[in-house]
């Protein structure tokens, strides 16, 4: 994914998808950006996988963020999960000024 800095919060990115050759139960998917440790900057939709920027963006500070995003089913004995690397590059806008030294 690519966003502008300086972007809102709630600003949709994107959506990952993923599937589950199951059915009923076992086929329901729960998405959840896997803890890194790291204050992200963005949240995922458990349902739809819709993901969105969830604080500030700041090129300056940080200009890529690689993420781990898992699909996790609902599965009623065992819950089976998958993952991908997301990274979402934050592009430069023009919002600092020239300052004399």
């Amino acid at each position: 994914f690519n966003i502008e800095e300086s972007q809102y919060t709630k600003r949709v990115l994107g959506k990952v998808d993923a599937t589950d050759a199951d059915f009923g139960q076992n086929a329901n998917l729960t998405y959840f950006i896997q803890p890194s440790g790291q204050d992200l900057p963005f949240e995922i939709s458990p349902s739809s996988g819709i993901f969105s920027v969830n604080g500030e963006l700041d090129r300056e500070k940080e200009d890529k963020y690689i993420l781990t995003v898992v699909a996790r089913d609902n599965g009623h004995e065992k819950k089976l999960s998958s993952s991908v690397s997301v990274e979402v590059q934050v592009l430069d806008v023009n919002d600092n000024s020239p300052q004399f030294f």
